[in-house]
This record gives structure tokens, sequence and C-alpha cells, in this order.
């Protein structure tokens, strides 16, 4: 892949001013006219209908996660690591939309590229291009600048609001016409340096999970919102969580979604992965400690000797063979993953196992 010539709209570099004068730049009526041209004039891309209850995620692409002034053999190079977990983790909370200051056929062709049309765990609703975007006057660098309103989508789609929406972009003057909205990404560049240390979508997707039963999000700062999802990863370290079905599916389908995009990866498994085979864990709702807590008799231990393998084993070997579980690193005694199958020399088991060697 090497850098495309593109029809962009020019953005001058970042700082912390919206561009403000005497009046914000959103209540400014020489503004809102240009948004109200937009609504009545500029057509929205629909490819999915939007769903009812669902809030809206504003994605912006350059820097935000591709790096589009790098070089590549592949897109994946120039791609940032985990857009696909983030928009599955955010699709069941979120409708999606794409907003780019580009031309429509440069989203088309990147985000094709990119096979974000063809997941089967997310669906993009709206494409928005460089022609639903509007200039102003920002006063500190006597310059016209282009910015994002998201009023026009809302003009188009009352569905969505200030209270509901959310977006992602790498250059905070975008959000100049509703900066309440914006969360600013840390830009993504010099793709191949950075690359393999990149985890910013990762903290970003857990944030919008964080926040989605938010119910008015005019009540949020997003420029805090490292600390949000920190403090709130804080509390539910306390906690032992149950999973219903449909979270434990859609768990499951963004764990899939990180296997399939990853070179490879290593395993860490402990107690849970046992209690399909008929050893009690920790903390579970039968757990030992778990009935130690509660006064109750703790469950009756059996000899690993004679289980068997969960499925949870048996797929560590499949990935293995596969050639995708390159280490696997186990807190476990039971000996299941050696009766598994897996390779020994692959396996770090760390307090030892039962009767095995």
């Amino acid at each position: 892949v090497t850098e495309e010539k593109h029809e962009s709209v020019e953005f001058l570099e970042d700082n912390e001013a919206y561009c403000d004068g005497e009046v914000k730049l959103e209540h400014r009526p020489e503004y809102l006219d240009k948004i109200e041209r937009r609504i009545r004039e500029y057509k929205i891309t629909e490819l999915q209908a939007p769903r009812a209850g669902k809030k809206l995620l504003v994605l912006d692409i350059d820097y935000t996660f591709f790096d589009h002034k790098s070089v590549g053999s592949h897109i994946d190079e120039l791609t940032r690591p985990y857009i696909h977990h983030l928009l599955t983790v955010a699709y069941p909370h979120y409708d999606i939309a794409i907003w780019s200051a580009t031309s429509m056929k440069w989203i088309y062709s990147k985000l094709g590229e990119m096979r974000l049309f063809a997941s089967e765990m997310f669906k993009i609703s709206l494409l928005v291009d460089s022609l639903a975007c509007i200039s102003v006057y920002c006063e500190e660098d006597e310059a016209n600048v282009n910015v994002k309103p998201l009023a026009v989508i809302w003009g188009q789609y009352p569905q969505y609001s200030a209270s509901n929406t959310i977006m992602i972009d790498d250059i905070r003057r975008n959000f100049a016409m509703n900066p309440q909205s914006g969360l600013r990404i840390r830009p993504f560049r010099q793709a191949h340096q950075h690359r393999q240390h990149d985890r910013e979508l990762i903290r970003i997707a857990e944030y919008l999970e964080a926040i989605a039963d938010v119910e008015d999000f005019r009540e949020l700062d997003h420029r805090r919102w490292e600390k949000y999802a920190a403090k709130r990863a804080k509390k539910r370290a306390n906690r032992e969580f149950r999973s219903d079905l449909t979270t434990l599916s859609r768990q499951a389908k963004s764990l899939a979604s990180l296997i399939r995009s990853a070179k490879f990866f290593v395993a860490f498994t402990g107690a849970g992965i046992s209690t399909a085979s008929g050893l009690p864990d920790y903390r579970g709702a039968g757990g030992i400690m778990t009935m130690r807590a509660r006064g109750c008799q703790e469950p009756v231990y059996r000899n690993p000797l004679g289980l068997t393998p969960s499925l949870t084993h048996m797929s560590l070997v499949g990935l293995e063979r596969a050639g995708l579980l390159k280490r696997l690193i186990s807190q476990n005694t039971d000996g299941l993953h050696r009766r598994s199958g897996f390779p020994p020399e692959k396996l770090a088991e760390l307090h030892g196992n039962t009767a095995i060697e």
C-alpha cells in the first residue's frame, strides 16, 4: 500500500483552543446557517438503518485508526491495532458512523481494504464525508478551518443528539461546533514504529462500554475518559461477575476477533477452565472461597487423575496446532493441560502438576 492522493480538507495543527471569540462558535448564527444548509442539501450515506435505543459512535479515519501518510506493503501495516475489537465491543450499544474529511470514494476504499464492511460482529450504519464539514474562522490563528458539526447528523436523524452521541477524532478542533460530544484520541502516526505497542483502541473500547448506560452524555467530561475507565475497571476488579449468555457470547466473539487479527497470542489459564471437568474453582457461585465465606460445606474434592480435559482445554490444543497459540501459562496443578495433549515444551505450569511428573 503506497501513499495515495486523496481529496482531503486540510486541518491546522491542533491545540487546546476551540477558536472561540466573544461568542462561542456553536452559537454563532452564520455557522448555524451553514449547518442548516448541510442538513437540507447534504445526503448522508446510510448503510444500515438506525436501531431503536442505540447511542451513536462517530469515528474519524485518518490518524484515528489509519496512518494514511506512511507506506506499507499491506493495509494491515497501516491500520491501528484493535479497530475490529473496538467496533465489536461498541456495536451492541452504539450505531456506528464514519466521518472522514475526505471524499466518499476514499472512505469506501479504505474501509473496504480494512474489511470493516464484511464483519459479522458489527455493521457500519452511516458514512459522512468532507462535503458535510463547514468552515469557521479561528481568531487565534487568523484563518478559516474546517470542522465536523454533529448537528448535520442530528438534523437528519433526530433520534441522535448531544445526549447520546460521542465523536472520536485525533483533531480536537473538529469538535468546535459540539465540544461536549468530542473525545480526542492520540493520533496514530508512524505506524511501523508504534503499531506493535499501540493499545489506544482497547482503552477506548473499555470507555465506550463503561459509559454505555449513561442516560445523558452531556453529564460526562470526555477529556477525563482514561481516568473514568480506569476507575470503573478498579471497581469491577473487586467483584465477581457472572455474565448472561448474550454478554458471554458477545465477549467470546470479541475475543475470537482479537485472535483472528493477531499474528499469535499467549494464553494464561486458571481454575475456571477446569470447572467443566468437575473441579471446583475458588470464587465462582459454588467455589471454595465462596462457600467458606457463606459458612457452607466446601465442595467435595475430586482426584484430578480421573478427570477428562474440558472443551476449553481441547480448544487451546486446536489453537496451538493452528499456529496461533505460541505459549500457554497455567497456575493449575490438575495436569489437565498435559492430558489434553498440549505440547509440554510450550506449557509453563507455575505451580507444577498433580501426579504427572
